[in-house]
């Protein structure tokens, strides 16, 4: 029975798949019984790559992103 749970979302064009090797970091014994989920951000058009589709939670519109510098899709 798991007693913690991990969200772990990945970061701009990277996928949920690739990052499921992190959790092997985490060795504490508090992380024993803990749920991990590794989700993969929907294909979208990212305005800061010139409209490129790749995997992103939200478009991102410039680089360095800042408070204002994103929308949501």
């Amino acid at each position: 029975m798991p007693r913690s749970f991990v969200l772990w979302l990945h970061g701009l064009g990277d996928s949920g798949p690739d990052n499921e090797p992190i959790k092997t970091r985490f060795t504490s014994p508090e992380f024993e019984f803990t749920k991990w989920s590794f989700p993969s951000a929907p294909n979208n058009p990212v305005t800061c790559n010139d409209g490129y589709v790749m995997p992103s939670w939200f478009d991102v519109l410039e680089i360095p992103v800042t408070a204002g510098s994103y929308s949501t899709l």
